[in-house]
């Protein structure tokens, strides 16, 4: 009878022993095996996004047009990550920066009924908890703002836009600091 009792016994730790052995092992590989840093071109591939040329005009998809009827477009002159700077009276702090040529009241339209963002690391993890705000840029440009008031921003690499003209495609662009 003692013998019964102990091989239970013994089962019954093995059982809840085996559990964590597997998983400091699985914890190891990872620890063994840190994320990979991606390119523009390697997130552009996995997403089936285009990687985006500044100073470009670009349609957005075609069933989204601005109140007049004409086509939506983005055509941004830069995109970069910016640690602290007034705008419109207010105070911004580890923001992305998006200077777009189309008039604010175009941009607006644009953000307000069709554009999305969507911001990725430099190892392709995603976020679209953010913000975004719009503003006047110099001669005549228009500028939109993505910011987080619990996020740094700055920490992103790339942007993703869209959709763009073709089935939901998305643009995506390079972050540089500024």
């Amino acid at each position: 009878m003692n013998r019964k009792l102990l091989s239970l016994v013994l089962i019954l730790v093995l059982v809840f022993l085996a559990p964590g052995c597997g998983s400091s092992s699985t914890n190891q590989n990872e620890k063994n095996n840190p994320p990979q840093v991606v390119t523009l071109q390697d997130l552009a591939t996995k997403n089936n996004s285009t990687v985006g040329e500044l100073n470009k005009v670009y349609r957005m998809d075609i069933s989204n047009r601005y109140s007049d009827g004409s086509n939506m477009i983005i055509n941004f002159q830069s995109v970069s990550s910016v640690k602290s700077a007034t705008k419109g009276g207010s105070t911004f702090n580890n923001f992305i920066s998006i200077i777009n040529v189309p008039p604010l009241n175009l941009t607006r339209e644009m953000i307000n009924n069709a554009g999305s963002f969507e911001l990725y690391d430099e190892y392709g993890k995603s976020t679209a908890m953010f913000s975004v705000t719009t503003g006047p840029a110099a001669e005549d440009l228009s500028e939109i703002v993505l910011y987080s008031e619990k996020d740094d921003l700055t920490k992103y690499k790339y942007l993703s836009f869209g959709p763009m003209d073709g089935a939901n495609k998305t643009i995506l662009f390079e972050i540089k600091a500024q």
